[in-house]
């Protein structure tokens, strides 16, 4: 199921909520649960299954600040940032969530805003099921849109409209380094152009509407305009932080507006890794129980044609639990009854090997090339640290039960030596009838 990205912004007069297909205002005065579910309600209807939202408060809203701090502070320590923005707002630092932007060596940018409002709202949506990924400035949105699209380059100015209303953004090395609230006219302009000084920078006007961008050009001469809707650089922009959240921009989802579930973001992945964990044991458990059937069925059709040759050659006798050693007792009784010797039977190499392992030194360091067991006697074939440690191994060896021939050992490189030791299991094995008759 695919995501919806949404995005919901706060306006002078009402809320506005768009999607990729379709948009909807909602009354501004709504209580902040009745707006969450209004807003969720008009997504389902508009068949939004899945969705991950964007909040955007008004320019109003929000503070911002340029700050030169001092040597002292570390511009990664928020919280020395924090009581350092307090000094410029008008609300104390335990009231509001900023995030902070290094412009350069000496300047750093800051937004803020009240946070108990907006965790509020983002707690409302969150409580109907529309998870709010970021919370960010509109008119950030619309910066991030336009230089990440191209449409502005170096130095710029920004000067975006909203009714009576401007936002005029400064950005300098892809940063928003300066931001002001103003109204749309004239003298409002002209102070602002007189403060800000524009001469090393391009202007450029996002308004649909001719005469605002009139009025614009009027103050600042040459003006780039775009005649696209604010709300259109609006959304682009919160698409590009719901799939990339990196980068020198402004997130004010953190600290106290943070969500409550931390893995919330990360939470399909989550599933994901999860589904492939339990995929990965259960597929453990099937090739486990798969190689025991296996086992099982190939013991089974042993046994089975053991059972078919011992019927073969008792017939009319039941075959036994143990077929092996009734047929190795009936071999022995029919040896005996022709008067034949005892012959060894051969040394089963399982048993010489547990000798051979439990008669080793542990405090030789040595590895083990290759070993050959055939009827009790041992062909081992060593690496070790020298000559000294492979006649330790053969006096090991010999106290262990083995006739053992002196080793033959050879320098390998600088530090290892390769070493070769016969030996022969001196332990008894079984013995049966030797074939051959009485003369």
């Amino acid at each position: 199921m695919s995501r919806t990205d949404v995005l919901i912004a706060e306006r002078s007069v009402h809320w506005m909520v768009i999607t990729d297909e379709a948009s909807q205002s909602f009354d501004h005065n709504l209580a902040d649960d009745a707006l969450a579910t209004s807003v969720f309600a008009w997504l389902q209807s508009n068949g939004v299954n899945s969705a991950a939202a964007v909040l955007a408060p008004a320019s109003t809203s929000c503070f911002f600040a340029s700050l030169n701090p001092s040597k002292d502070i570390d511009v990664r320590d928020r919280a020395s940032l924090a009581f350092e923005l307090e000094d410029h707002l008008p609300i104390d630092a335990e009231s509001f969530v900023a995030d902070y932007v290094v412009c350069d060596d000496k300047n750093v940018a800051a937004i803020a805003i009240e946070y108990r409002r907006w965790k509020s709202i983002a707690d409302s949506f969150e409580s109907v099921g529309l998870p709010i990924r970021s919370i960010v400035p509109e008119s950030i949105l619309v910066a991030r849109a336009m230089l990440e699209s191209g449409d502005a380059t170096g130095d710029v100015r920004l000067m975006l409209v909203n009714g009576d209303q401007v936002d005029a953004i400064g950005i300098v090395n892809q940063r928003v380094c300066s931001w002001k609230h103003l109204p749309l006219d004239s003298q409002s302009l002209i102070r602002h152009k007189k403060l800000e000084g524009f001469s090393a920078a391009s202007l450029i006007a996002v308004s649909d509407q001719i005469q605002s961008v009139q009025t614009i050009a009027d103050v600042f001469g040459n003006v780039e305009t775009y005649t696209e809707p604010t709300p259109t650089y609006c959304f682009q922009g919160a698409s590009l932080y719901l799939a990339d959240r990196s980068g020198p921009w402004f997130e004010l989802r953190r600290d106290k507006l943070a969500p409550t579930d931390r893995f919330r973001s990360v939470r399909k992945n989550l599933r994901f890794l999860a589904l492939a964990a339990s995929l990965f044991l259960l597929a453990l458990a099937l090739g486990g129980w798969y190689r025991s059937k296996r086992i099982d069925d190939e013991v089974s059709s042993i046994r089975a044609r053991q059972e078919t040759l011992f019927k073969q050659a008792y017939p009319g006798t039941k075959a036994p639990g143990a077929i092996v050693r009734r047929v190795r007792s009936e071999h022995a009784r029919m040896m005996g009854a022709r008067g034949a010797t005892l012959i060894d039977v051969p040394i089963a190499a399982p048993v010489v090997l547990r000798s051979l392992l439990s008669s080793l030194p542990l405090e030789v360091r040595f590895q083990i090339q290759a070993l050959a067991i055939n009827n009790g006697e041992v062909s081992l074939d060593l690496a070790v640290r020298s000559p000294v440690d492979a006649g330790a191994i053969a006096t090991a060896l010999s106290a262990g039960g083995f006739s053992v021939d002196p080793p033959v050992t050879t320098q390998k490189d600088a530090q290892t030596f390769s070493s070769t030791i016969k030996a022969k299991w001196a332990g008894r094995g079984e013995s049966v009838a030797k074939t051959g008759s009485s003369t």
